[in-house]
């Protein structure tokens, strides 16, 4: 089986092809920033956090938690601000698909 990020772009090409007004969230595989960055770039409306926020309500309750989202915020922001991403909607496939100049198109 294919990873989900490895499919997510034609999962979310196809749904906007058929126009229709489905979203998309990702429940699988995210465990950094980066990870929400790189399926907002591929088109996910959305993600969820499922393990990461189990393990950390296991480990500290309801402080593990919140310290896991604001770790996971944190590391977004500074995934945006490294490719220039103001807000949300700055965000593309151009920031985390890098593509060689010598490649042909």
């Amino acid at each position: 089986m294919p990873s989900t990020i490895s499919v997510l772009k034609e999962i979310c090409t196809a749904s906007k092809q058929k126009k229709s007004n489905c979203e998309v969230f990702v429940d699988s595989g995210i465990t950094r920033g980066t990870d929400v960055m790189k399926c907002l770039a591929l088109g996910a409306n959305g993600v969820f956090i499922n393990r990461p926020l189990m393990w950390a309500l296991y480990k500290d309750g309801e402080e593990g938690c919140t310290s896991l989202m604001t770790l996971l915020n944190e590391e977004l922001k500074l995934a945006m601000a490294l490719t220039c991403c103001f807000n949300l909607a700055d965000i593309t496939e151009e920031q985390v698909i890098w593509k060689s100049p010598s490649a042909k198109l």
